[in-house]
Formats: structure tokens, sequence, C-alpha cells
């Protein structure tokens, strides 16, 4: 009752001793005078607004996302195709690397798409089509290795933004058996992703496990923290990202599933990029440092993020460029 009487008290001294002297002003009564300062400040408004958006991001920080567009990796015609590359937007994240790795190492591979996992309910029509595409390719072109990159948490969460309260699940249904829950139904269709390599020659199957995720859109609250509280990077990495502590809770399930998966199927080989992207003191995650940018959104790796795992698959280029020599 206070608060709503110092309201009302306010709301009309404001009405009176402001809102009507401005508006009995001389200034107001010149209606085309009053048009063109007002279209001219509106027009500055938004021309600052665009260069903060663009310029003032770019001044502080370097990131650039990969080009989706990259479908072969030091490849040509006459080459034999020594790894494939599938998944979701993930995978187009890490094209860059890839490529990398691929002209480094002198092997040669393919990207062949493949949205998320198989027969799951989203998007059935498209993925029938990929499945059918990737089986006939590789009918065409023996392949011993294929590196799965998806956003795994979301899909075995059901939560595009995991630390939002308001973020609905979203049920993942396996279409062969609706019964199955929406955990048990992501496993097995990613089960049955893996055996569609598998059944067609491919001898090793890397999945990267789940990345650390950024809590905010990292490029935005990057450039906000900056620009208008002056923020360190050490503070702006604690303000963004997840802890070790929470990361290990959100895939804790996600990632003893996967430990299990190996046991099953010996020819699976996982990936982990946590150790890349922790601080010093292993208490938290790295998104920025140097004045770049590790995310180019709130999940997807910048160009410079990916280049960060170079070393975590260094290792397996070096044996897959072995085996295509001695072949």
């Amino acid at each position: 009752c206070v608060l709503l009487g110092l309201i009302l008290v306010i709301s009309y001294c404001s009405w009176r001793f402001v809102e009507q002297p401005v508006r009995r002003h001389a200034f107001f009564k010149n209606r085309k005078y009053l048009w063109t300062v007002t279209v001219i400040f509106v027009a500055g408004v938004l021309i600052a607004a665009s260069v903060f958006r663009t310029n003032a991001r770019l001044s502080f920080y370097e990131y650039s996302s990969a080009d989706e567009t990259i479908v072969q990796y030091n490849y040509n015609s006459d080459s034999p195709i020594d790894f494939i590359v599938a998944g979701d937007s993930h995978a187009a994240a890490n094209n860059q690397l890839m490529a990398d790795l691929a002209s480094d190492y002198n092997v040669h591979g393919v990207y062949l798409g493949l949205l998320e996992v198989v027969n799951s309910f989203r998007y059935p029509e498209i993925w029938k089509e990929q499945v059918n595409s990737i089986n006939k390719f590789l009918s065409e072109h023996p392949v011993k290795n294929a590196f799965i990159f998806i956003r795994l948490a979301q899909e075995y969460n059901g939560k595009m933004i995991y630390y939002d309260k308001n973020q609905k699940e979203e049920k993942f249904v396996y279409l062969p058996d609706p019964s199955l829950s929406h955990k048990e139904a992501f496993m097995q269709s990613l089960r049955d992703t893996v055996q569609l390599f598998i059944k067609n020659g491919v001898q090793n199957v890397y999945i990267q496990k789940p990345l650390p995720e950024p809590k905010f859109n990292v490029p935005q609250q990057a450039a906000i923290g900056k620009i208008l509280f002056s923020k360190t990077e050490e503070e702006l990495n604690k303000l963004i990202n997840e802890s070790a502590d929470e990361y290990n809770e959100r895939t804790k399930e996600l990632n003893a599933l996967l430990t299990q998966l190996v046991k099953e199927v010996p020819q699976v080989k996982l990936i982990d990029p946590v150790p890349v992207f922790l601080s010093d003191d292993k208490k938290y995650f790295i998104s920025i440092k140097d004045n770049i940018l590790y995310y180019y959104d709130d999940d997807h790796l910048s160009v410079q993020g990916a280049q960060r795992m170079y070393s975590l698959y260094k290792d397996i280029f070096e044996k897959i460029s072995a085996h295509s020599e001695s072949d």
C-alpha cells in the first residue's frame, strides 16, 4: 500500500510538472520540425545499435563459424576415402577442424550428413533419404573410420536450452518401438546409428562426448560484459559458462550410457572434449581466452573453439594416415 501510494504521487508529479509542460512547449507545435527531429533520432539509434551489434563484438573478439558447405576434406575423385563425418549442425561446426586434420595428415574424407540419429520421429522422411544415401555410398566406397558429431546432451535431456527453467522438454520417440521412454528411445536410436556404419564395414566409430554448453550466447554476453561492465575474461567465463560440477550433473547419465555403449560395441571409441575447455583450476569452462571466442552462439563451437580439440584427434589421424599408406 505504501509503495502504491508513492507510485501515485510520483506519477501525478511526473504528469503535472513534466509531461504537461513539455506537451505545451512551442517546440511540439511545429509538427514538421518534430517529425524531422524524430526521424533523425530514431535513425541514429538504429545505426548506433547496428554498429554495436556488428563492429563492437568483432573489434574486441576474434571468432568465426565454419563453412557449412564443406563436404569434402582433402578429397578428390582419385583418392581413397579414409574417413566419413556424420551428424547435425555440430558436425558442420567441426568442418574446418576435420579439413585441417585431413590436410595435415594427407588423408581423405567426406561429410555424409545425417541430421541427428536414425529411427526418431524428427524429420523421418529426411533421415530415411540420408540413410539410403549412406548405405549406397558405403556400398560403393569402403570406409574404415566414421566420426559422429551430434548434440547428444540436448537429444538425451530433451531441452534445447538446458539452463532455461522455462524450457519445455521435447519428447524423443523411437519409431520402431514408441513405448520406450525418452532416454531409452534416444540411446536405441544412437545404437541404430552406430550399426548403420558398422554393418557397412566401418571398423572404427568415433563419437564425440557432450561439449560444455555456455548458459548464454557467448558473442552477445561477451560484448555486453566487456563494453558496458568492463568485466575481465575470467569474470565473463564464470558468468557465461557452466561449472565443472554443473556439466558433470547435466551429462552424468548420458556419459555413463555412452561408456556402456563402448562395452556393447567395441568398434565405438569416445572422444572427450572436456579437458581442453576446463579452466586451470578445473572448476569451470572457458569460452573466451586472449580475446578469442570459442563459441559462435550458445552451443556451437567457433572455428577457433574447434581448433582447441586438434590435439584430441591428432593420434587418431596419425593411425588413419599410417593405415592408409600401408593399404
